[in-house]
């Protein structure tokens, strides 16, 4: 695993919310896609997370596919909400990686600056 790859995995265990933390850590462990991504597959996967909440309604999805590796996901926008003046949308992530498929759910809020992140 690259360094890159590494150092994202507790970026997203400590950006995670408690409820998707307590209930599926199973993303973070050696049989889940996410462990199996190359730094190209993290970025593809970044930017198609930041098109679909910029650019998809609630319930479109927007896949993603690294030729280089096989590796494939979809981001899908579930619902929109707004939380301390901020959008926030909660969305479906369907990735796929080595034989392996994980679905996870994160909220994500666009901040100021225009890029979403996950919230707690």
């Amino acid at each position: 695993m690259k360094f890159a790859q590494k150092s994202i995995i507790p970026i997203l265990l400590l950006a995670t919310s408690q409820m998707v933390i307590a209930s599926n850590l199973n993303f973070l462990n050696e049989s889940a896609p996410v462990f199996h991504f190359s730094d190209e597959d993290f970025g593809i996967l970044m930017d198609t997370i930041q098109k679909a909440l910029n650019e998809k309604k609630d319930g479109e999805k927007l896949s993603w596919k690294n030729e280089k590796t096989g590796h494939a996901g979809l981001v899908n926008p579930l619902d929109t909400t707004i939380e301390n003046n901020l959008k926030c949308r909660n969305t479906r992530l369907i990735n796929r990686a080595n034989k392996r498929i994980a679905k996870t759910v994160f909220k994500f809020c666009k901040q100021p600056d225009g890029e979403w992140k996950v919230s707690p």
